[in-house]
């Protein structure tokens, strides 16, 4: 957990394609009540009072962010039934996954959230 400047940060949203990070989009929040998101490549972060809406702005960047990746794959080309293949690096002919996920990391007790913990 890292705390900068009165800043603690809560949730990093993670979209990795492959073995590579593509966009981390960071939740943070001020001791004075203030929630920033801030994500690679925006320039200005997002702040807000709210914590639902910090949230859910980090989900929006998130899936702004996995669809960027998906566009940029190799197998952008290939067909929905092929996209399975595209994911499995023994059946795709790249030789290593291309496949796009997101992670979901709670900041403060450094582990992965389940989709039903959001």
């Amino acid at each position: 957990m890292a705390t900068y400047g009165g800043w603690q940060e809560l949730r990093e949203y993670r979209v990795w394609s492959a073995e590579d990070v593509w966009q981390v989009t960071t939740v943070s929040k001020h001791r004075n009540g203030w929630y920033s998101v801030d994500t690679d490549g925006y320039d200005v972060p997002y702040k807000t009072r709210s914590e639902s809406e910090a949230y859910e702005c980090a989900t929006q960047r998130t899936e702004t962010g996995e669809r960027e990746a998906t566009d940029s794959c190799p197998c952008a080309g290939w067909d929905p039934e092929e996209r399975e293949d595209c994911e499995d690096a023994a059946r795709n002919v790249y030789g290593d996954s291309h496949g796009v996920r997101t992670q979901i990391v709670d900041m403060i007790e450094n582990r992965e959230l389940q989709e039903y913990e959001l």
